[in-house]
This record gives structure tokens, C-alpha cells and sequence, in this order.
């Protein structure tokens, strides 16, 4: 069978896509082969454990969006595939999932000797260096110890007076508006300001506790987001 020139040029476009998507394809597997090798070889040297059964995902974002479009689903798959404990890749880091009454009362038991807490990425960089959160062993220790005071039942007794008049003055102005009251979103701007009249001892006018309040709002919808600040990210938000 032989093809003229205008059947020929016409079939190169073609050609080129299809090896173009080839070559796509095997180098996505391959970049996936060399992402999980990566984490086998960067793995503690020390522990003779196996890794738990899972995946990595694609390469940088895991399998993040799985995560973010399937929702507890997620875990409920994974879980019945690999059981209550496995591995995989979410918001830049390499994680472990456990379940099971049993296996979580290990990890609280064994923390700061068996395990210590360490937040996502996206939320250490937003918190800074200096916050409890991103604070392991001993500074984490003296650090829960000073907030402890914070709380402590004389600091809770002087607290009263304040959350009294935060309370009254809140509930005066839900009275005060026609129409029925949004609970969840009531609630939330009940506990923001006690955490600013009580905790901060701040005083402020309504416009800045209510800017402040969409501020704290935006913080709180992309605390745990991809560690990325690039436009449009939560990060970057």
C-alpha cells in the first residue's frame, strides 16, 4: 500500500500527537516510579518496620485532590483497601493515616516518644515559627505549660465578669433583629469576640471586630491547604 504526499502530510499531525500523548503517558509513570522510590529511600534508616500499604499519588500534590473531591469517601476507600492504617501524600507531605480505637490510643500514649505533632506545611508557614503548633519536645511541653495558666480555674473565675457582658450585649442584639438568627454563623461571631474581649482584653469598634473577624474567617478556610503560594492559592490568600 503506498500513500500519496497529501494522504502522507496529512497523517504526520497525527502521528505527532500520538507520540506526543506517549510520551506523556511514560513519563508520568515514570516520574511516578521515581516520586515513590524517593520516599522509600529517604524513609528513618533506623526502623526495620515495613512501610504501611498505600499509594504516594502523582508527584508534589499526592493525592491531594482525591482528598479534597472525595471528602471523608476518601478515607472510607483507602481504608477498605488497605486497611486501618496506610501511607499516602497530602498537602505536601508524606503521611500515615490510623484508625482503629486500638492503634490511636498507642500514638496518644507514645507522644513526644513514639510520636510528636507536627502540623501541615501550609499551617506552620501561616502560624509562623514561634507558635505552639510548630513547637516538638520540651519547648512544646513549656509551652503548653505557660497557656495552661491561661485556662487554669482562677484565670477562668476572672474571666466571668467580661464573658458576662460579651454574652448579654451579643444575645441583646439578636433580640433587637427582625427575622430568625443564624445559629452556626451567630456562634461564630459569639466566640470570636469573646476570644478577643476575654482572651486578648482587646476593646475595639464594630467595624474592625467584624474585619477582623472576615479575616480570621479567610485564615480558618485555608489553614490546611496546599503549601504553595502561588495566585489564587489558599496559601497565598
Amino acid at each position: 500500500m503506498f500513500l500519496d504526499a497529501a494522504q502522507f502530510g496529512a497523517l504526520l499531525p497525527l502521528a505527532a500527537a500520538l507520540t506526543s500523548v506517549l510520551c506523556a503517558l511514560l513519563l508520568l509513570a515514570l516520574t511516578r516510579q521515581l516520586w515513590s522510590l524517593r520516599w522509600t529511600l529517604t524513609r528513618d534508616k533506623e526502623s526495620s518496620l515495613p512501610l504501611p500499604k498505600g499509594s504516594m499519588g502523582w508527584p508534589l500534590v499526592g493525592e491531594t485532590f482525591h482528598w479534597l473531591f472525595q471528602g471523608s469517601n476518601f478515607h472510607i476507600s483507602r481504608r477498605e483497601r488497605h486497611g486501618n492504617v496506610f501511607k499516602t501524600h497530602l498537602l505536601g507531605k508524606p503521611v500515615v493515616r490510623v484508625t482503629g480505637a486500638e492503634n490511636i490510643r498507642k500514638i496518644l500514649l507514645g507522644e513526644h516518644s513514639l510520636v510528636c505533632t507536627q502540623w501541615p506545611q501550609s499551617t506552620r508557614i501561616i502560624l509562623g515559627p514561634n507558635t505552639l503548633v510548630n513547637s516538638i519536645g520540651d519547648l512544646h511541653k513549656r509551652k503548653r505549660k505557660i497557656l495552661a495558666k491561661v485556662f487554669s480555674r482562677g484565670a477562668l473565675e476572672s474571666y466571668l465578669p467580661r464573658l458576662q457582658e460579651v454574652v448579654k450585649s451579643e444575645i441583646a442584639k439578636w433580640c433587637s433583629e427582625p427575622g430568625s438568627v443564624d445559629v452556626y454563623s451567630a456562634a461564630k461571631s459569639l466566640t470570636f469576640r469573646i476570644a478577643v474581649r476575654v482572651l486578648l482584653g482587646l476593646k475595639m469598634e464594630e467595624e474592625r471586630i467584624v474585619y477582623l473577624a472576615q479575616i480570621f474567617e479567610q485564615l480558618m478556610n485555608n489553614l490546611f491547604s496546599l503549601p504553595f503560594d502561588a495566585p489564587l492559592s489558599g496559601l497565598r490568600k
